[in-house]
């Protein structure tokens, strides 16, 4: 299995080039269903390896 490259952090740069190209010129409102989108992506494939996220005011606990 190939080591993660330690400049980018394991990040696939194609994934990041994808999304630069898809959020490139969308409105705030399509670019933040886009990013929510591959968010709920990656929680679902790698959801033990996240940090813990609640939005502002909530409590991460809940």
């Amino acid at each position: 299995m190939p080591q993660p490259d330690r400049k980018t952090g394991g990040v696939d740069l194609n994934e990041v080039q994808k999304t630069i190209d898809a959020v490139t010129g969308a409105t705030w409102g399509t670019r933040n269903r886009i990013m929510a989108g591959l968010f709920q992506r990656d929680l679902r494939k790698h959801g033990d390896d996240m940090p813990a996220f609640a939005p502002p005011g909530e409590d991460v606990s809940r």
